[in-house]
């Protein structure tokens, strides 16, 4: 009862097993102490079971099975067999010479009906009934009782043959099937046994009762452990079926990739919609075939679908790109993952293969190579139309003041050079754009880099640029990077050169360059106390020609940023800056920390 109800509910066992007693003539002090160990015996079972064991009443897993009966059937009941003796004993109901058999038949008894009568509680309120098959259990009642009855007038080994009809009960209705199957069993032998009738009928009482105790305890015993163990096999063999459907709804969902498995052979042995939309054959006339029928006739004579395998089967997997063959001839440009699939042996079962159609990307990157070259191409003719004129114009305007300043006035000669300037500046900013162009179609020289020497190297170029004075710099180590060392001397370079212009206006300027590690990052930065900015412009630092700052107060193309951002992105990092009015500036970049960027 405490099983299915709770603990709240012992005292209705120590007061109905009081009474029970008492009304039977027991004297009071016995009366009284039955009850307390009835009462120990459930609520320690219930407790050690719900506690420690983690007990579920529907002994449907083997471990529930096995600590009910070592807990609940054989452990607890000792203390109700040892206090009850012990207080029919001290009122004076047995004598001291029949206390072990009388614990030994109360135990024993007790064991039993925990055995029997927990398990048919327990199943038919927690355990489920397999839907249809209300016949089968007819036919099940029926020769479980007609085989028992007609086993009980035979010899002792003879009863022994309805074993099967448990195994029978067990394997198709679970516990509560062997659970009804035992008491049925036990009914039927009790009343055979009290009506002298039966194999368990001998000289005395007491070896009726280890008889029928032992044949009792043994199929419910064998019945509980059969209906677990198939109990868990079938719950596994469900939770895998729901398990492979779920894939099966998740693969089908996916109709953006082409998700097949093959047979070590290559063969196709699962489709799904992805691939029958990507590729256009339909799952009952690509199964059983090849893969090579989707690779080119030009791959599949070079052997390449062979090679693949091969290397899935060596290295777990192969990434491959090019031009696959659809089911009409059409094709696609294709980005794959062949996976190689091994059981707990390490034995090769297949492969899993992962396609997706990237025909618009390798569309849209041609069409990019072709518009990078255009581009190239009129970045020269740019260059090149533009600087003529600026050329002549600077030139005349120098011949104008170095032959004709006689013959002008200083306003004169002031426009002039200011035109000077301004061609000049003009020059600047047409360098910088065709850097900042050509940055995004330079490739990458990847290498180990210490960038605390680098920084070191971008200092001293900037200390040999005359000035009015250099910065107070304070260098810690940094950490080492995987990188194109120009173009990341190129971000130092920019970035101290920004900290060295903006805060050569304070009396003390300072310069912080500095890093930290962050997961698979590392980030750099340089801080200064110059000026700062207001953080609301701060998505503008970054931007190509755009400045916070006029040309009057600090020199620069607002290129030297955006040059910063476009080489840390393509080193696969990120850039930004915090800063306030007056209180300087802090300009960050990370780097990955591991090679593989892009």
């Amino acid at each position: 009862m405490l099983l299915l109800f709770g603990l709240r509910y012992w005292p209705g066992i120590a007061l109905g097993a009081f009474l029970l007693n008492w009304t039977a003539g027991v004297p009071i002090e016995g009366a009284a102490g039955i009850p307390v160990g009835n009462t120990l015996e459930a609520v320690t079972a219930a407790w050690l079971l719900h506690r420690v064991a983690g007990f579920r009443p529907a002994l449907e897993r083997l471990r529930d099975v096995l600590v009910f009966v070592t807990l609940a059937a054989l452990a607890s009941t000792t203390l109700s067999a040892t206090l009850g003796v012990t207080s029919l004993w001290a009122s004076g109901v047995v004598d001291r010479s029949a206390v072990g058999s009388l614990w030994l038949v109360w135990w024993s008894g007790d064991a039993l009906g925990d055995l029997l009568v927990a398990p048919l509680l327990l199943t038919w309120a927690h355990a489920g009934w397999p839907r249809g098959r209300w016949p089968e259990a007819g036919a099940l009642v029926v020769a479980l009782v007609l085989l028992t009855t007609l086993l009980l007038r035979n010899p002792l080994t003879y009863v022994y043959a309805v074993f099967p009809v448990v195994v029978w009960a067990a394997v198709r209705f679970g516990p509560r099937g062997a659970a009804t199957a035992t008491a049925l069993i036990a009914s039927l032998t009790i009343w055979h046994t009290l009506r002298g009738l039966g194999p368990f009928v001998g000289s005395t009482p007491t070896g009726n009762l280890a008889l029928l105790q032992t044949f009792i305890t043994l199929f419910s015993v064998t019945g509980l452990v059969l209906a677990a163990v198939t109990s868990e096999r079938s719950a596994a063999e469900q939770a895998a079926h729901e398990g492979e459907e779920r894939f099966r709804l998740l693969v089908d969902s996916v109709q953006d990739y082409a998700i097949i498995r093959l047979d070590p052979a290559g063969r196709v042995v699962s489709w799904s919609v992805g691939a029958e939309r990507i590729k256009g054959y339909p799952a009952q006339e690509i199964l059983g075939r090849e893969f090579s029928c989707f690779y080119t006739p030009e791959d599949a004579t070079a052997g390449k679908p062979a090679a693949n395998l091969r290397e899935a089967a060596e290295r777990g997997r192969c990434e491959i790109q090019g031009w696959r063959v659809r089911k009409d001839g059409s094709h696609f440009w294709a980005d794959a993952v062949l996976t190689a699939i091994r059981d707990r042996d390490g034995a090769l079962v297949g492969f899993a293969k992962v396609t997706r159609d990237l025909t618009e990307r390798k569309q849209a990157q041609e069409s990019l190579a072709r518009t990078n070259a255009e581009l190239e191409g009129f970045s020269y003719s740019v260059s090149h139309d533009l600087r003529s004129p600026l050329r002549a114009i600077d030139g005349y305007a120098r011949v104008l003041l170095e032959d004709y300043a006689a013959a002008l006035d200083a306003e004169a000669q002031r426009l002039l050079n200011a035109v000077r300037d301004n061609a000049k500046r003009m020059g600047q900013l047409i360098d910088s754009l065709l850097r900042f162009s050509r940055l995004g179609r330079q490739a990458l020289k990847l290498q180990p880099i210490d960038m605390t020497g680098l920084a070191h190297a971008a200092l001293e170029d900037l200390r040999q640029v005359p000035g009015d004075g250099h910065p107070e710099v304070s260098l810690q180590d940094l950490p080492p990077a995987v990188g194109d060392r120009t173009l990341l001397q190129q971000v130092l370079a920019n970035l101290l050169s920004n900290a060295f212009k903006f805060s050569r206006t304070r009396p003390r300027p300072r310069v912080e360059i500095a890093a930290r590690l962050e997961g698979t990052e590392a980030v750099y930065f340089v801080r200064d106390n110059g000026v700062g900015f207001d953080m609301a412009y701060a998505d503008k630092l970054f931007q190509v020609f755009n400045r916070l700052h006029g040309t009057n107060e600090f020199e620069g193309t607002g290129v030297g940023l955006a040059l910063v951002q476009r080489i840390v992105e393509r080193h696969g990092g990120r850039v930004w800056a915090e800063g306030a009015v007056n209180e300087g500036a802090t300009f960050y970049f990370t780097l990955p920390r591991q090679r593989g960027v892009v």
